[in-house]
């Protein structure tokens, strides 16, 4: 079962990328503020991430007095801004994490999601200090089938038991024995279920 990123952390990650690519040094172009907002609007899906990126724009916008041209030594401070959109209150906190649930027999695919939350009233902080307790951490649950890039898992092998009954661990020696799960993604994956039930003809 092949996965990506889902949305939100796609479109987190496209907010970086423009952040990088509107201040590089190298850039022999010369950006303004509303600007970066109109490539936010138009690249960034997910309305969390983009009212977030937006923001932080709006902050760097703040504090560099409305400068009509991008001061590049902003860049740490927006992207370090932009972290807390996935991450608790406080400095140096910890991402929220999330939650995915994969239902191959209906083709689902949800994912509780926490994130920090504009909430209405929540006024742009005015320097960068501001932003490590903005917004509000809520768990949020959200379509996630963009996460899917291959089709959804169904085990058609069976398992062969022991002269006992018993199922034996997997091994490399004696595969047929049960069936091995594991991953190649570079973070840990924490609390795995996989429930399915005996579907006979």
């Amino acid at each position: 079962m092949l996965l990506t990123t889902p949305n939100i952390i796609t479109s987190y990650n496209k907010a970086i990328y423009v952040f990088t690519t509107m201040m590089d040094p190298a850039n022999t172009e010369s950006y303004t503020w509303e600007d970066m907002r109109a490539n936010i609007r138009d690249t960034i899906r997910h309305a969390g991430a983009r009212e977030w990126a937006i923001k932080v724009v709006d902050t760097a916008d703040i504090v560099s007095q409305h400068s009509t041209t991008i001061n590049k030594e902003y860049l740490n401070a927006m992207k370090l801004a932009m972290s807390y959109f996935l991450r608790q209150p406080g400095e140096n906190s910890s991402t929220l994490g999330m939650h995915v649930k994969f239902n191959s027999q209906y083709g689902e695919a949800v994912g509780r999601i926490w994130r920090r939350v504009i909430e209405e009233g929540d006024t742009t902080p005015t320097n960068w200090n501001g932003w490590k307790n903005f917004g509000t951490p809520k768990e949020i649950e959200e379509d996630i089938g963009d996460m899917i890039s291959s089709n959804y898992i169904i085990i058609r092998d069976k398992n062969y038991p022991k002269s006992d009954g018993s199922i034996a661990g997997w091994t490399e020696n004696q595969k047929t024995s049960s069936h091995r799960i594991y991953h190649d993604f570079d973070m840990t994956i924490s609390n795995l279920t996989i429930q399915y039930k005996n579907m006979y003809l």
